[in-house]
């Protein structure tokens, strides 16, 4: 499992932390969701994020949950 890394003190984010380097796939897209909570369609919002990020499909992005995601797109 990667680290997960904790805002730093005095930071105004109130979120979820951010997943760390190594991230999955599926550990980005809970936490996408969950910071796209106000949004009746989360889980779908987060998914196309991290398709326009990543350049891969939603096929793709199912079939690699476990792969990890670049640093650079996370």
């Amino acid at each position: 499992m990667a680290e997960i890394l904790l805002p730093e003190a005095g930071s105004e984010f109130t979120g979820p932390a951010l997943p760390g380097p190594g991230a999955s796939v599926n550990e980005c897209l809970k936490w996408a969701t969950l910071n796209l909570h106000a949004s009746d369609t989360a889980r779908q919002d987060a998914q196309l994020l991290l398709n326009h990020i990543t350049g891969k499909d939603r096929g793709w992005l199912l079939a690699h949950e476990s792969d990890s995601v670049a640093d650079d797109q996370r």
